[in-house]
């Protein structure tokens, strides 16, 4: 759920349309080099983070730097499908390269994947307040949105980043994410229009088919979630062969 808040503060460098085509949203270009080691990325120019600061490739730099230096960087590198990255260099002021220790063919695929490694807070706030404890509940980003106030238990609310590069992408003033830990409570929240708008499970399907005041958007998803795990110390998985084969 803590997800959905931050994509309202942060954003990505692309996107994928409906069509599954990939569109730029902070990047409008990503070149790889000939041997796929090395993607240059161009930002859009003229972004800014809600607290003013302008969103440059430094913005990037210190964002990577500071997640592969961390006890983390294991999770990011998984992020990125696995392949070790070495580093992000500034070009200058709008580009960056992200050089790779292998070939990452599929590196732009994950520049428009919906994933947590491209929320980029403003460069500065992290200098000054990346070891802070505060640090997580004080999100900067150059996203439609940012954090008015956060009361534990109660809920975020959100309103517009007059700073946002593309105004006709903040649909509402204000969005309020209400923090309802029961299942049962939060439909009949939604049910009751406290709620607007809710995650639902295929569960609920039924009773709201009942209801002409609630409406159904479904879609797909990137990530089902599901994994099936295999134990490595009994056979046939205790021998490299076959887990080589079924990786293949």
């Amino acid at each position: 759920s803590r997800l959905q808040v931050l994509s309202a503060v942060y954003e990505r460098l692309f996107d994928v349309d409906g069509n599954g085509k990939i569109q730029p949203l902070q990047a409008v270009s990503a070149t790889p080099s000939d041997d796929f080691k090395k993607w240059r990325i161009k930002l859009r120019q003229g972004m800014k983070f809600s607290n003013g600061e302008e969103f440059t490739s430094e913005a990037l730099t210190v964002h990577w730097d500071r997640l592969i230096k961390s006890r983390w960087k294991g999770r990011y590198t998984g992020r990125l499908m696995g392949v070790p990255l070495i580093k992000v260099a500034a070009i200058d002021k709008y580009t960056v390269d992200f050089i790779f220790k292998k070939p990452h063919a599929g590196f732009l695929n994950v520049l428009a994947a919906p994933n947590n490694a491209w929320w980029v807070s403003a460069p500065g706030h992290t200098k000054k307040n990346g070891k802070k404890p505060s640090y997580n509940s004080t999100p900067i980003g150059a996203g439609p949105y940012m954090v008015k106030e956060w009361k534990d238990g109660v809920g975020v609310t959100m309103v517009r980043n007059p700073n946002y590069w593309n105004p006709k992408a903040q649909h509402v003033d204000e969005i309020f994410y209400m923090v309802i830990s029961n299942e049962p409570a939060r439909f009949k929240a939604l049910q009751a229009g406290t709620v607007d708008v809710m995650y639902i499970t295929r569960g609920y399907f039924g009773e709201i088919k009942k209801d002409a005041n609630l409406k159904v958007i479904t879609g797909p998803r990137g990530n089902a979630g599901f994994l099936v795990s295999f134990n490595n110390s009994k056979p046939p998985f205790n021998d490299l062969r076959v887990r080589k084969a079924l990786a293949h």
